[in-house]
């Protein structure tokens, strides 16, 4: 005979405080974007995903992402397309203070690609990113970019879904915030017809499933009677598990000297389809 379990969801009035106390607990505070701030911002034990077409500002986006939550929180940023060298620079030409910098630790893939031997050895992966976290003292772990990882990209979709598979294992087992950066599939434009979703990730469709929440960046130019046309970079919720804020829209503000973003600001959907049919009037679309 099977033991008789209890399986009953008992919504306790008594319990209600711990859990809000919980889900406070278990945030890293204000990230200084309200995109993510509005549903409280990253997580412990959470995947964040970040996703839109290739070379749109994505990376530069979470750069600045980075710089904010760096001034209160050690950070492993583990980089598939930059070297150190281009984040020093990039922190010189945002006057990053010697505290935020020092809060940062950067890990190239290539090292990593030396130390596992092989693309498909995700114990390994995991374990060397492990000891790199742990060494740091960090509990947020930037992945930028998944989807021109070596033990990504190159891989075949079972090996995609183990690598998949290992950072849900890191963030159960560490109790930390991941937040992964990734290209939009192969033909997804913010020119179409259609707004990208999250199920347009490259790669398998798991990558979105997993993660507890998902932001799409769009980039999006619209018609001008002048020589340039005006480009709208909007972050626009896909999912939030905790958070009412699943479908709302942020227009970014860019500081072009600096090449940082540096705030944004809710938008309404009148205000977001007005600017995404203005967009409609630049060449064909899907």
């Amino acid at each position: 005979m099977f033991e008789e379990l209890d399986d009953r969801i008992d919504l306790d009035p008594n319990k209600k405080q711990a859990a809000l106390d919980y889900l406070h607990k278990s945030q890293f505070g204000s990230t200084g974007f309200y995109c993510f701030d509005d549903h409280a911002g990253f997580r412990k034990g959470s995947i964040d995903l970040i996703m839109g077409t290739e070379g749109k500002g994505k990376s530069t986006f979470v750069r600045s992402v980075q710089l904010n939550i760096a001034k209160h929180h050690q950070i492993l940023v583990y980089s598939s397309e930059e070297n150190k060298k281009d984040t020093e620079t990039m922190m010189y030409l945002r006057d990053a203070d010697m505290s935020t910098a020092s809060n940062i630790h950067f890990c190239e893939e290539d090292e990593v690609l030396d130390l596992c031997k092989s693309t498909s050895n995700f114990d390994e992966w995991r374990r060397v990113i492990t000891v790199k976290l742990m060494n740091a003292g960090a509990e947020i772990l930037f992945i930028d970019n998944i989807t021109t990882s070596e033990f990504y990209v190159g891989s075949d979709y079972k090996n995609q879904i183990a690598f998949i598979n290992a950072l849900k294992k890191l963030k159960k087992e560490l109790n930390i915030a991941i937040i992964v950066v990734a290209h939009a599939k192969k033909g997804t434009r913010d020119s179409q017809k259609n707004l990208i979703e999250a199920s347009d990730v490259m790669g398998p469709a798991t990558l979105a499933n997993t993660a507890e929440y998902v932001h799409v960046f769009h980039l999006i130019r619209t018609k001008s009677r002048g020589m340039s046309a005006p480009t709208h970079p909007i972050i626009r919720v896909a999912k939030a598990r905790f958070g009412s804020n699943v479908g709302n829209f942020y227009v970014l503000d860019y500081d072009h000297d600096k090449k940082e973003y540096t705030g944004d600001s809710r938008l309404s959907f009148e205000e977001f389809n007005k600017i995404f049919k203005d967009a409609q009037f630049l060449g064909k679309r899907d």
